[in-house]
């Protein structure tokens, strides 16, 4: 199982590349491989509660997302740089807490879902 979740990991570390720009206050999410003209890469609201359950955001932070499915990008613009800097931090290791999760979910430690948030809305 180690080996399989070490595998997807590297699957979804080479399936989305991750822009920052933090003079512009700007993070940039570009999707490769295929995906179906019919298909939309999220809501904004699923980026949000992405961020929550796989990032382990706590907090509301405000920013302006954008979903070009026909670029498969997602922009994440901000109004502090604080806000860039906490979204970045959580990008920047989101892999590996996806990771953490499915492997403590395994183990059969459901209790590391009660941290995620409440998503009952």
């Amino acid at each position: 199982m180690a080996e399989m979740l070490k595998l997807i990991k590297n699957k979804l570390m080479s399936a989305v590349e991750i822009d920052y720009d933090e003079n512009n206050l700007i993070i940039i999410l570009n999707v490769k491989g295929e995906i179906q003209k019919s298909d939309i890469l999220a809501e904004p609201q699923e980026v949000k509660d992405m961020l929550q359950i796989l990032g382990g955001l706590k907090e509301d932070i405000f920013m302006k997302i954008d979903v070009d499915n026909n670029a498969r990008n997602i922009k994440l613009e901000f109004q502090i740089k604080e806000d860039l800097e906490k979204v970045k931090k959580i990008l920047e290791h989101i892999w590996e807490r996806t990771i953490h999760l499915f492997e403590e979910l395994e183990k059969g430690n459901s209790n590391i879902l009660r941290g995620v948030g409440d998503f009952s809305d």
